[in-house]
């Protein structure tokens, strides 16, 4: 549990970038237990994140970390 609510996060100790990495979990997700599988498929980039004005919004990592791009923009960095 973080401070908003539930969320899966991917650690290693001999990785400290990695504990970096944490995703909150959606409404449908929110009270049911995620199996490792599961858990480790939130964290697979790029993916499709889902629809804005009828085009594609892609979750990615670039060189800096993770962003979204939309229509070709970067969204947020």
């Amino acid at each position: 549990m973080a401070r908003f609510g539930p969320v899966a996060q991917l650690t290693d100790p001999n990785d400290p970038k990695l504990s970096q990495s944490m995703l909150e979990l959606d409404e449908i997700r929110k009270w049911k237990l995620l199996t490792l599988d599961e858990a480790l498929e939130l964290f697979k980039l790029p993916r499709v994140a889902g629809t804005f004005e009828d085009k594609e919004v892609v979750a990615a990592i670039g060189r800096f970390g993770p962003y979204l791009r939309h229509d070709g923009k970067i969204l947020f960095a």
